[in-house]
């Protein structure tokens, strides 16, 4: 048996619910109501349930009730109501791009922590001399972006002059 994509799923729920009130020339979180999402989420989520939509193995065993199965979809939902093409007219951009960096690295997580409690205790001197530590630890943790190879076999003659020899 053949099971929809997640993202497939809540667009076609969402166009259902909304029926002719959908309108892609704006963002659809700018005009769609709670009642509205609520019945969206009731029905993906009955979809996963019945087994109609993609729920890995790993997933139907960490969300193993309904409730949680409820919760989940609830947020899926609102990803692919942010980010889908077909229910927006503009691409996603986020907020705050880079927001998370080095949350993945234990020692900055631990730093983070550190200096929260120092700004708690209103102690800022301590607190952006962490920050200073945090900033260094991303920059060595974050991975670092390489230009993609170029082969110049490929290109005309007169361009591969610019391409620059790696050693």
């Amino acid at each position: 048996m053949s099971t929809t994509k997640q993202a497939q799923a809540v667009v076609t729920a969402t166009l259902e619910v909304l029926g002719s009130d959908f309108d892609h020339s704006q963002p659809i979180l700018t005009y769609i109501s709670k009642a509205q999402i609520e019945q969206i989420v009731d029905q993906v989520t009955a979809g996963i349930l019945a087994n109609e939509v993609d729920f890995s193995d790993e997933a139907r065993s960490k969300y193993d009730t309904a409730a949680k199965v409820r919760s989940y979809t609830k947020g899926m939902v609102n990803n692919w109501h942010r980010k889908s093409l077909q229910l927006n007219p503009a691409k996603y951009e986020a907020k705050n791009p880079g927001s998370r960096a080095g949350s993945g690295d234990s020692m900055v997580r631990e730093m983070k922590k550190l200096k929260a409690q120092l700004e708690a205790a209103g102690d800022q001197e301590a607190a952006n001399e962490v920050q200073e530590q945090i900033t260094a630890r991303i920059a060595e943790v974050k991975p670092t972006k390489q230009a993609p190879s170029v082969d110049s076999s490929k290109l005309p003659e007169a361009l591969r002059h610019l391409v620059k020899k790696s050693a």
